[in-house]
């Protein structure tokens, strides 16, 4: 078991408990993530997420359904990510949405984000792969010299 399997990529996405397009791919990107060895906690709504925010401080890394924001006029996605950076400055936060709904998120929320990939064109292991090298890259951060990998 390798140690990296101890900090966890939480994915928060309302649409992990229907069935659908939307739900199969972010599953797919779960699968993805777990054949590279890397543990993954799901949360199946915004107020889970925050819940899972404050229980997991561990995580190394968080997407976040951007389509969230649309419909709603308490801007959740907004908020998740408020609740991230306010626990942890430097994790990668990654939107996995449309390109209509990042419309709807403001400019300050995003200037917290890593990136965003488009839920319906990109491929679950494009996504992986991304999420895998950010994951990467900030645990390299936190650990010291010489730590084995």
């Amino acid at each position: 078991m390798s140690w990296r399997q101890h900090f966890p990529v939480l994915i928060i996405d309302p649409e992990w408990g229907q069935s659908g397009v939307g739900s199969q791919m972010i599953h797919a990107v779960g699968s993805q993530l777990k054949a590279r060895a890397q543990d993954v906690l799901m949360a199946s709504s915004a107020a889970d997420g925050a819940g899972m925010i404050q229980a997991h401080p561990e995580v190394s890394a968080v997407i976040i359904n951007g389509d969230m924001d649309e419909a709603s006029p308490s801007r959740p996605v907004e908020d998740l990510v408020a609740r991230v950076r306010a626990r942890n400055a430097d994790v990668p936060i990654f939107l996995c949405t449309d390109r209509l709904a990042l419309k709807s998120i403001s400019i300050q929320a995003l200037r917290h984000v890593r990136g965003y990939f488009w839920k319906l064109e990109d491929t679950p292991a494009f996504i992986a792969g991304h999420v895998e090298e950010a994951v990467k890259e900030y645990l390299d951060q936190l650990l010291p010299p010489f730590f084995p990998n």
